[in-house]
């Protein structure tokens, strides 16, 4: 299963950190080893951006996760379905097919017309 628009990548390092520094401290961390750098270094860190992670972001995150960790595939369901069409007890409905492809179609349009 794949859920779209949601890039665990992000919410994972956001989860782990809780907080995280701005990109002026960060910038002014990588200015170099000389005593000016490092003093604005500390003052950028002093001024940086904060962010603070709350409770949804954390399940967000932990959602993803779990997004992550599931198959795309259920291999149980799909060896059951194929040992079935093996034995010949497998039967396939071009009605109920047709029927399930037209309650997907409207759904999605109410979906996005709504």
């Amino acid at each position: 299963m794949k859920v779209k628009g949601v890039e665990t990548g992000k919410l994972n390092r956001i989860a782990q950190g809780g907080r995280t520094r701005g990109a002026a401290a960060t910038t002014a961390a990588a200015a170099g080893s000389s005593g000016a750098g490092v003093a604005s270094a500390q003052a950028a860190a002093a001024h940086g951006d904060d962010v603070a992670l709350s409770s949804g972001g954390r399940i967000m995150a932990l959602a993803g996760d779990v997004v992550q960790q599931t198959p795309e595939i259920r291999v149980e369901l799909v060896e059951s379905i194929r040992e079935a069409l093996a034995a010949g007890r497998y039967t396939i409905s071009s009605l109920d097919i047709a029927d399930k492809i037209l309650r997907q179609v409207l759904l999605e349009r109410k979906r996005y017309s709504g």
